[in-house]
């Protein structure tokens, strides 16, 4: 539950520092989307402001609910195996 506070608190505070340091992230970045597959595009959209030119994003669409890791185990991993032989 910690997790989630912090999600509504300090984790803001930190990403309003980072920028407004300008700081950009600088590793490969997997992002898993669940429900409406969709928004996989969408959402490498919205995160290439955060991140450098170098940076690459992997974006997998799943058709699961909330626990994604736990409903999509196999393809969860096939994603991060993906990410990490790109780099």
């Amino acid at each position: 539950m910690e997790d989630y506070r912090a999600a509504a608190s300090i984790d803001l505070e930190h990403d309003r520092q980072s920028r407004d340091a300008g700081l950009l992230i600088t590793l490969p970045r997997l992002y898993v989307i669940s429900g409406n597959l969709g928004h996989v595009k969408d959402a490498s959209v919205s995160w290439k402001p955060f991140v450098s030119d170098s940076t690459e994003l992997i974006g997998i669409g799943l058709n699961s609910g909330h626990y994604v890791a736990d409903e999509c185990p196999e393809e969860v991993l096939e994603g991060i195996i993906r990410m990490m032989e790109d780099r």
